[in-house]
């Protein structure tokens, strides 16, 4: 072995293991696992650093995204103490399974607080990516909620005998100011760019992601998607109604006018016939129900359905944008990876667990890391020398 391969073997690898959800203090980020036993033992095999020390740090492992961002910051912070040790450190690694790969990839995504400077690879064990988009039909949507508001007011106007129309407008009253609130609701978090929760298409770092076939959470979050779809298929029907009265505007401005004088003459021949205005009541009231109902049904339909699958796959606060966005989970982020699948050993030995759990009780996975690694540190040897000058 020459000298420079000596140099940039000889030191100290930090790996930080980052737990999934609800895995606080995971049994595989401890001292003594197969996780930490094997890969250490690999690293030694292939000459790879004098030192090899693991750090596990706690993020709480809730799952909700607020969580997992503050998460975020936690990572960073003990990457960032570890760099300021001294010693001749030749790598820093993070090794995050589930969403914990997730935690370790925003950690590292471009902007201010990024530790990309400070980390030489991030590892992605059965990692499930969420990627954030803008709802399709938002403002539509939105718009459709304010009508079939005062739809719904105008029927319980009836229903509950209002006789006058300074008592029906004090009943649509609060549906307005909770349109007014929702809007100002919507501007504040629903209509803002999602990109500062959703995975890059780039990281800085070189990344290895390992998965595995079968992974059951993959398969739950996929079962919610293709419900979820259903109900995005339902709105935009409805939507594409919408935007076909928008590109033909002035078809369908002179069909509401010929409807609404059709309408408007039968309602005041009834009132002559009747001599009474008590006649306009009851075709107004089929007229707003016709409308709610085909604005109604979509909404309630669409937006408790969503919020409902958001809330058990990615958490409540997710849930509640669940109106404003649109997200799936994803083997793997949008752009190009390094990706290795691995076959489940446990399913040819007959052995329980989870395909999802996999990756950290597999041999060949962790194989494959210390291999990873080893390339990793080859390519990194200028930073012994600039971290001795440091020292």
């Amino acid at each position: 072995m020459s000298d420079h391969d000596t140099a940039t073997r000889t030191g100290r690898i930090v790996v930080h293991l980052v737990h999934g959800t609800w895995a606080e203090n995971a049994p595989w980020t401890q001292p003594g696992s197969f996780f930490r036993e094997r890969l250490q033992r690999r690293l030694w095999e292939l000459e790879i650093g004098t030192e090899i020390e693991f750090t596990a740090p706690q993020w709480g492992g809730q799952n909700r995204q607020s969580v997992r961002l503050a998460g975020v910051e936690k990572v960073r912070d003990e990457v960032r103490k570890k760099a300021s040790e001294g010693g001749v450190r030749i790598c820093q690694l993070l090794v995050g399974h589930s969403h914990g790969g997730s935690v370790c990839f925003l950690a590292c995504k471009d902007g201010e607080r990024s530790i990309a400077s400070e980390v030489d690879g991030v590892v992605c064990l059965s990692t499930p990516f969420l990627v954030f988009r803008r709802a399709p039909y938002l403002r539509w949507m939105s718009h459709a909620c304010c009508v079939a508001w005062l739809m719904v007011a105008m029927i319980a106007a009836r229903v509950l005998l209002v006789d006058n129309a300074l008592k029906a407008a004090l009943l649509s009253l609060p549906v307005l100011i909770a349109y007014a609130a929702f809007r100002a609701w919507a501007s504040r978090y629903g209509y803002s760019e999602p990109e500062v929760i959703t995975v890059p298409k780039s990281l800085p770092v070189p990344t290895l992601l390992i998965r595995c076939p079968g992974d059951e959470a993959s398969g739950v979050l996929g079962a919610s998607l293709v419900v979820e779809r259903v109900m995005v298929l339902l709105t935009a029907k409805v939507a594409s109604v919408w935007e076909w009265m928008n590109r033909h505007r002035l078809v369908y401005l002179l069909f509401a006018v010929l409807l609404g004088l059709t309408v408007s003459a039968a309602m005041f021949a009834s009132m002559a016939l009747s001599g009474s205005l008590e006649a306009l009541k009851w075709p107004a009231i089929v007229l707003a129900a016709l409308f709610a109902l085909v604005l109604v049904v979509p909404l309630l339909l669409g937006f408790p359905s969503r919020s409902l699958l958001y809330w058990f796959s990615y958490g409540s606060d997710v849930a509640t944008r669940g109106v404003f966005l649109d997200v799936s989970a994803e083997s793997t982020p949008p752009g190009a990876w390094l990706v290795h699948t691995i076959f489940p050993r446990r399913f040819e030995s007959g052995l329980p667990g989870l395909a999802h759990s996999e990756p950290y009780d597999n041999e060949e996975a962790i194989d494959i890391v210390a291999r990873w690694v080893g390339k990793l540190v080859e390519r990194t040897g200028a930073r012994v020398g600039r971290e001795q000058h440091d020292h």
